[in-house]
């Protein structure tokens, strides 16, 4: 079936569709339907779409035909204006399909009964027009409190591994537990334990994970603030009906970079995430004994360095594997492409307590992370958003000057060289066992070859980079520690440019290029110094690039300010006992004080109790947000699992992330009269 030629603005002369059949069933393209061809998966999700509305197939192919046909050219849109017109709305029914397997809400125009087919499509082309089906606006806010929050906490961990040791072996013991190669091959060989070489190739892997997440969140964060401006300083509604005449009817559109962004930032996220998640499932109890693992150089190239996981035959008749939760596992981690996972997070947080004990805690906080690139893909789905990422194609004439489009190339050339790193004889003497470079000498020496390695590419330039881009990196040293001295009074937290440069897409911050014991950093991080650090580069400087610098550059009024605005918080007894434990540093702390667990409700109430609002994601995301007094960025955590307990380990880490975000100490917290904490405890 091919497009019918119509005239420009006229649906009446079209055919009449048979009638709907509203007790069609869904469905399932086969290579042998007419319609598996180029844009099947659109055809199929228009085809749905319509029997969802209580249309029917032959209907829906009409239009799948019309809108996707065979020779379906992307540079001609048809000329047909209730197509033109419907476009956005099919789009979005099509990216909710492919999200979540069947669409959020129903259309809001519906077809009446006796309603012929070209009287319904021509009354809702006239909605569209009139704006009346635009998709709710774009909640910006939330979307960037669910990526800054992320952001601080990657940020945190890139600091820990480079400089806690303790840190960094508990790191890669869990990296190792779950590696890959734990999994059967093709050939049904396996490993239990693993020679140098695979140990500095893993090392490498994690710098290479944790760089290119932090790139990508810097991308979706500038992204967001592009279109908060917009929106507040332009007064642009970001709904459909604007944003479609911007992208289509503007001279020159004002959100395309903005979009650019978010789709190229969390196309890639979720790729290195979802991998990452795949790997953790296949190599965990009890899903480990049924997958095989497919490792062909073709796929791991492009796959970041992980495997495809099949499942084996076991894995249907297994009783241990029959729940809905372990189901759902079992399907998301052999999937070969991104798949909706919102299904999995349901079966996740719907399961019995004694089945979602059974997840380890590495798992459970790997959902919890994948979970909120999710949960940032719905924003963007139940909004505006949603018609534009999913088939956002960057072509070459479109942003010739966005070098951010070529992000993906970018980061597999970054894999490349850091694998490659990982894989050399010096690699291997210096990481020969996590045992060696615990000690101190060798894990400065081991970041000391690491750093050497990842700069040679971010401070170096490389023939075949995009637009001849290079990355020249200032190296922070050390600064001397100050002497100790009673903590320092509250200080005004101030923001980072928010926008990625090409100096530092892959820095997160610079503490992690610093030559500092863990202890002693964590230390420094709650003194203030006035020794202003040297820098030194290494490579040529990029070249001057001023389309791009007119791309990125920003005034800095622009950007809200997040420093805290509350700075002290009367508490009572309890409480204030509760938050010394965290912003007081274990060197500071008075050993005469008992130090023992704290449960995980204890925190979490203490959070909500001086301003935070808790919200909880799959798995062990949590996430505080903080209020208008108190100011600022939200913060993650991972809530323990199965066992809600804070080890004195967990309070450590939990309260130097707490320090170094919220710059807080002993200081901010006071004690409340006995009077009113009666009245508190009472309360509670």
């Amino acid at each position: 079936m091919t497009r019918v030629a119509v005239p420009k603005g006229d649906y009446r002369r079209m055919e009449s569709w048979p009638e709907p059949n509203p007790n069609a069933e869904e469905v399932l393209l086969k290579p042998t339907d007419p319609l598996f061809n180029f844009g099947s998966s659109e055809k199929s999700s228009i085809i749905n779409a319509y029997i969802t509305a209580g249309a029917g197939r032959a209907e829906g192919e009409r239009l799948a035909n019309l809108i996707c046909p065979s020779n379906y050219d992307a540079a001609k849109i048809p000329e047909n204006i209730y197509i033109k017109e419907m476009i956005p709305h099919i789009m979005q029914l099509h990216n909710e399909y492919n999200a979540f397997g069947t669409t959020r809400q129903k259309p809001k125009i519906q077809r009446k009964k006796g309603e012929s087919s070209l009287d319904f499509v021509g009354r809702f082309a006239a909605s569209v027009r009139t704006g009346e089906t635009s998709r709710p606006e774009l909640d910006v806010e939330e979307a960037i409190r669910i990526a800054t929050s992320q952001q601080d906490a990657l940020r945190d961990d890139v600091d820990a591994f480079h400089n806690d040791r303790d840190f960094f072996l508990a790191t890669m013991r869990v990296r190792m537990h779950h590696h890959p190669e734990r999994t059967p091959d093709l050939q049904g060989r396996t490993r239990k334990h693993f020679p140098a070489t695979l140990l500095a190739q893993e090392v490498f892997q994690v710098v290479f994970e944790q760089h290119a997440k932090y790139a990508c969140w810097d991308l979706i964060i500038n992204g967001l603030h592009k279109l908060q401006d917009l929106r507040e300083e332009e007064g642009m509604l970001l709904d459909s009906k604007n944003i479609y005449h911007d992208l289509h009817e503007a001279k020159v559109s004002k959100t395309f970079d903005a979009l650019e962004d978010v789709s190229i930032g969390t196309r890639v996220l979720g790729h290195v995430q979802e991998k990452r998640l795949q790997t953790v499932i296949a190599t965990s109890e009890p899903f480990s004994a049924h997958f095989i693992r497919d490792n062909r150089p073709e796929i791991t190239k492009s796959h970041f360095g992980y495997p495809f996981y099949d499942r084996t035959p076991s894995s249907t008749t297994a009783p241990e594997l029959q729940s809905e939760m372990r189901q759902r596992l079992l399907h998301f981690a052999a999937l070969r492409c991104w798949c909706p996972p919102n299904t999995m997070y349901t079966a996740v947080i719907s399961a019995f307590p004694e089945e979602k004990a059974t997840l380890n805690q590495v798992l459970y906080d790997d959902i919890g992370d994948h979970a909120a690139i999710q949960e940032l893909r719905t924003v963007f789905l139940d909004s505006v958003l949603g018609l534009w990422l999913h088939r956002l194609e960057l072509s070459p004439t479109a942003s010739d000057n966005n070098w951010l489009r070529k992000l993906y190339p970018l980061i597999n050339m970054w894999y490349e060289h850091m694998h490659a790193g990982g894989t050399t004889l010096r690699s291997e003497r210096i990481i020969p066992s996590l045992e060696y470079v615990s000690d101190k000498a060798h894990f400065e020496k081991m970041w000391e070859w690491v750093d050497s390695v990842k700069n040679r590419f971010l401070g170096g330039q490389l023939t075949g980079l995009p637009h001849g881009l290079g990355f020249s990196v200032p190296i922070h040293e050390p600064a001397p520690e100050p002497p100790r001295t009673a903590s320092p009074a509250p200080v005004q937290q101030v923001k980072a440019p928010s926008g990625p440069t090409p100096l530092d897409l892959f820095t997160a911050e610079d503490a992690h290029s610093r030559r500092v014991s863990g202890r002693a950093y964590a230390a420094s991080q709650t003194k203030q110094t006035d020794a202003k650090p040297k820098e030194r580069k290494q490579g040529s400087p990029p070249p001057s690039r001023a389309a791009l610098a007119e791309t990125r550059a920003e005034p800095a009024s622009k950007r809200p300010k997040e420093e805290s605005k509350r700075q002290v918080f009367e508490v009572n007894r309890k409480t204030h006992k509760l938050f010394l434990r965290f912003v007081i540093p274990e060197e500071e702390a008075d050993p005469n004080v008992k130090k023992g667990q704290l449960r995980w409700g204890d925190f979490e109430k203490a959070m909500t109790k001086i301003g935070f609002h808790r919200k909880e994601g799959a798995g062990s995301s949590v996430r505080f947000d903080p209020d208008e007094e108190i100011g600022g960025n939200s913060i993650s955590f991972h809530r323990p699992h199965p066992d809600a307990i804070l080890t004195p380990s967990l309070i450590r880490r939990v309260g130097f992330r707490l320090r170094r975000r919220f710059k807080w100490t002993a200081a901010n917290f006071v004690q409340a009269n006995k009077s009113l904490e009666g009245q508190q405890d009472a309360a509670e």
